[in-house]
């Protein structure tokens, strides 16, 4: 079910794909955004974004602000179905975007087994825990990711001087129409943490 963060962030990554990537550690060539529609049967991912160096493959971004038993066979699905589509290798990634969305299936990595010799899954995934990013490094990094830094790792008396930060960096980097757009994921954001 898609949540109001959902948009937000999903606007981010089409417009800033290496933000998202770099806060991953992920650093590459070009990128495209690729449609998520996985709907062979009805299911959508988040993102999706097809990397052409330093070899061609799609990288899955998945944002979650809520603990849920049965994510990592979703991403292990979605991996799967976009792997099936795209003809190509696909990294996953977990966002999550707070400590409420830690849980036993949030661990990065899906693994299942049948009675029969050999029948295993052993899926595995990337997480980013972003409560864990020090604040300076999202205020400091891509301006696709800075509407991270409120729910990054800092303290609530901290938050006035982090927006204060934000807005010149936003002023002095963004366009009235883009500087909106960070703007509305930064309060959709603010309201998982503060």
């Amino acid at each position: 079910m898609a949540t109001p963060f959902d948009s937000a962030t999903k606007h981010l990554v089409e417009s800033y794909p290496e933000d998202w990537l770099a806060l991953a550690g992920i650093r590459c060539g070009h990128i495209d955004v690729v449609d998520a529609d996985v709907s062979s049967v009805t299911a959508s991912a988040d993102k999706v974004l097809r990397v052409a160096e330093p070899e061609p493959c799609v990288i899955h971004l998945e944002m979650q602000a809520s603990a849920e038993l049965e994510f990592g066979e979703r991403v292990h699905f979605y991996n799967a179905a976009l792997r099936r589509r795209h003809q190509v290798p696909v990294h996953s990634i977990a966002f999550l975007l707070r400590k409420e969305a830690r849980g036993p299936g949030m661990t990065g990595r899906f693994a299942e087994g049948t009675p029969f010799a050999g029948g295993r899954i052993d899926f595995r995934y990337q997480v980013v825990r972003v409560w864990k990013h020090s604040v300076d490094e999202l205020l400091h990094g891509g301006l696709g990711t800075l509407p991270l830094a409120p729910v990054a790792d800092i303290r609530a008396a901290d938050l006035p001087e982090v927006i204060r930060e934000m807005n010149g960096r936003i002023n002095q980097e963004a366009n009235a129409s883009l500087a909106d757009d960070l703007w509305v994921a930064t309060l959709l954001l603010l309201g998982l943490r503060h």
